[in-house]
């Protein structure tokens, strides 16, 4: 594998001194640490790979002008908070890096040589190939590009979708000029149902999804496999927390389960409620919208579909923070199995000791889709112990 000229100083990555061998044992070593520091029982943990780089199908960077040199910089900050020019990054795939060298060498001034000060931005690339550019810049910079028009002209001659903005506002070209739409869904992630075949997800530039399809695949692949193993019927009954645009929802539903799905963001349930829609699997979901930290799930759902009966399974994938309080609603939920999926391995581990009470553990794996980092996503299966449940 080839080595980062970056490395060490950028922060982006901390393990590219080390053989991926020993990234996997360390990785496996900090999860079953945390399961000895929670007193949960022992549990086989299984590592699953997609490769050990060249996996990202987004990015996030800032770009900032350099009074010194006069030029912009474009890249990920190092360990002193100082920005490093980056022109190439080992962790995006080639498709996505192809884009990210277009994109930065763009000239990023108007009114001919005022330069840009600072913005941050993400690209994607699509499954099928569409460059896309989310730029958040200061509203004055906004209304000064969208004044000047070629920073922006270039990006559309270049077949960039582009969204501005932190509502993702899409750029378009009206009679002959630049203005700001409505956000425009499209196709920018894919999920796979459980024969491994792709379906496409709708949603913004701007929105969250994991960082690769191909992480997203094992994934899915993962939950698909428990629940067809474990459910007492070929479709089942599951209550979601944390649907967003529907990774995982999809999936389900192309797999003739029935959906309960309860998310925060209104934007991501609207698309995925249309994407169910176009794809024929709207009699099978169930949408909630509300903020289920705070409010209980009787509180936000029909009567009739909180009858704790009624799910046989529970699938959660929270924020770094965790389920913190929201582990009671999980465990109200009644449900035979909980997968848990969870980026911070920290607060999931606090999470399962407080689900202990009501449920074990009984499989546990890592999907490595962040090489060459101490990062990982886990995903842990557990099963309702009956004697723990007033009946």
């Amino acid at each position: 594998m080839n080595d980062c000229s970056y490395f060490p100083q950028c922060r982006g990555c901390t393990h590219w001194d080390k053989p991926y061998a020993e990234q996997q044992a360390l990785k496996i070593q900090n999860l079953r640490d945390l399961i000895v520091q929670h007193e949960l029982p022992h549990c086989e943990i299984e590592f699953l790979s997609c490769g050990e780089s060249q996996l990202r199908h987004r990015v996030d960077f800032t770009v900032q002008y350099d009074e010194v040199t006069q030029k912009h910089i474009f890249g990920f900050y190092n360990q002193n908070k100082q920005l490093l020019d980056i022109q190439k990054c080992l962790q995006m795939a080639p498709s996505l890096q192809s884009i990210y060298s277009e994109f930065t060498s763009l000239p990023f001034f108007y009114k001919g040589d005022i330069p840009i000060k600072k913005g941050s931005v993400r690209l994607r690339v699509s499954p099928h190939g569409q460059k896309g550019c989310w730029l958040d810049f200061s509203n004055v910079e906004i209304k000064e590009l969208l004044d000047d028009q070629i920073l922006l002209q270039k990006l559309l001659d270049s077949d960039f979708f582009v969204e501005i903005g932190q509502k993702g506002k899409s750029l378009i070209r009206l009679n002959g000029n630049l203005k700001l739409a409505d956000p425009q869904p499209r196709s920018w992630f894919q999920t796979y149902d459980r024969y491994g075949q792709p379906i496409s997800m709708q949603g913004l530039i701007s929105d969250f999804t994991q960082p690769s399809w191909e992480s997203a695949s094992l994934l899915v692949q993962i939950t698909n496999q428990w629940l067809h193993e474990f459910s007492k019927n070929q479709t089942s009954t599951i209550l979601e927390f944390g649907s967003g645009l529907g990774q995982f929802t999809l999936s389900f539903l192309k797999s003739g389960h029935r959906v309960t799905a309860c998310e925060v963001d209104q934007s991501s349930s609207q698309n995925l409620s249309l994407h169910a829609a176009h794809l024929g699997l709207s009699d099978r979901l169930q949408i909630h919208v509300a903020d289920f930290h705070r409010k209980s799930i009787v509180d936000t759902m029909p009567i009739q579909q909180t009858d704790s009966s009624i799910y046989e399974w529970a699938f959660v994938n929270p924020a770094r923070s965790g389920l913190k309080k929201f582990t009671e609603q999980v465990i109200a939920s009644s449900a035979d199995y909980i997968i848990y999926v969870s980026c911070y391995p920290q607060s999931m581990a606090t999470d399962i000791q407080q689900l202990s009470s009501c449920y074990d553990l009984i499989d546990l794996k890592i999907v490595d889709q962040f090489p060459q980092t101490d990062h990982y996503e886990s995903v842990a299966l557990l099963k309702r112990q009956h004697h723990g449940f007033k009946e």
